[in-house]
């Protein structure tokens, strides 16, 4: 009689811790779908773009028979600069009788700015500066006059002989 005892209180005992176990399991969809806290999809709205520019700015610079291309990308979310761009691409073919190359030096520079990813191929070098990377260095302005608002960014871009085009989306 004891043991008939002992096994139902088992049995009730892991009926239980069943019953319990699935009402754990259920409880948390249950909660999400009733009360659903709406500023968790407010989050995901805000950084949503309303509108996309690039302001692609480029010029040719002769360096003795040479011709170096510069391209300078400015991406904007929602008119805020989001990630700028430094394209160089060199001829094919480099003149060894150059020994002051302006444009090897604005590379070198851009590079030891410390802020800048760069791609280098044969003749192309690109440096890519980022917003997170940007507000994460505040102290270095080096390339504060690339890093300024679409307008100032065109003027002063064109002011350094740039030909600017803008393509808003």
């Amino acid at each position: 009689m004891k043991e008939k005892k002992e096994s139902s209180l088992t049995n009730i005992f892991v009926y239980l811790l069943i019953v319990i176990f699935i009402i754990l399991i259920i409880i948390p969809p249950v909660f999400r779908i009733f009360f659903n806290d709406d500023t968790s999809n407010n989050n995901t709205n805000t950084n949503n773009l309303t509108s996309a520019t690039a302001l692609t700015c480029k010029r040719e610079v002769p360096v003795g028979t040479m011709v170096y291309n510069v391209t300078i990308t400015s991406n904007y979310g929602n008119n805020v600069l989001n990630k700028v761009t430094f394209t160089y691409e060199m001829p094919a073919v480099m003149d060894p009788t150059i020994v002051d190359n302006p444009i090897l030096t604005e590379i070198n520079n851009l590079r030891n700015t410390g802020l800048l990813e760069e791609t280098t191929t044969d003749t192309r070098t690109s440096f890519v500066l980022t917003k997170e990377r940007k507000e994460s260095n505040p102290t270095n302005t080096s390339l504060d006059a690339y890093f300024q608002p679409l307008a100032s960014q065109r003027t002063n871009l064109e002011s350094l002989g740039y030909t600017c085009q803008t393509l808003t989306a």
